[in-house]
């Protein structure tokens, strides 16, 4: 994919990146009652061995970004369960968990007004998130670019304040954090 903005985790090692804090999101794991009805719910995250995880990205290089939580959850370090299904976005793992093809770590915002989708594994935390409106350094004086990355801050203000005041106005690059 080429594109000129992604929403994303902050990339400590990305270069020539701007990197604009939009808001904290909260990650659980979840299935549909079909899935856990066929396959028993997991009652500990060792019992995640046994099940169909849903992974984001290509099965050839999974990154650790929080989507990916449930591959180490319950491991060592450095250790990794092998996913059943790898999908390109949140959009789809969420489809392919509400179809019953598995278990997916997936923001509870997201999930939130969809009924139909069990929280897994509830006694363990939530993972806490930082999400940023990523975009190329030579970007910084386009317009479009720019005036997107204001708006999603600004809708996301409006849209659940408690999660966007913590790290205000603040823009990393590089690493380094700017106010």
């Amino acid at each position: 994919y080429q594109a000129d903005a992604a929403i994303r985790e902050f990339d400590e090692n990305a270069q020539n990146m701007e990197q604009m804090y939009l808001t904290t999101s909260l990650i659980g794991l979840y299935a549909s009652p079909e899935y856990l009805q066929l396959n028993r719910t997991p009652q500990k995250a060792e019992d995640l061995e046994s099940h169909r995880l849903i992974a984001l990205g290509n099965p050839d290089n999974l990154s650790a970004c929080a989507a990916n939580w449930a591959l180490q959850v319950g491991l060592s370090q450095g250790q990794q369960r092998t996913p059943s299904l790898c999908v390109s976005s949140i959009a789809e793992m969420k489809w392919a968990v509400k179809s019953g093809l598995g278990i997916a770590a997936l923001p509870e915002e997201y999930i939130s007004q969809d009924l139909c989708l069990i929280r897994v594994l509830p006694e363990i935390p939530s993972r806490s998130v930082d999400l940023y409106y990523v975009y190329p350094s030579y970007h910084k004086e386009t317009k479009r670019v720019t005036a997107y990355g204001e708006f999603l801050a600004d809708q996301l203000k409006t849209f659940n304040p408690g999660k966007t005041e913590t790290k205000g106005e603040k823009t990393r690059v590089f690493g380094l954090e700017s106010g």
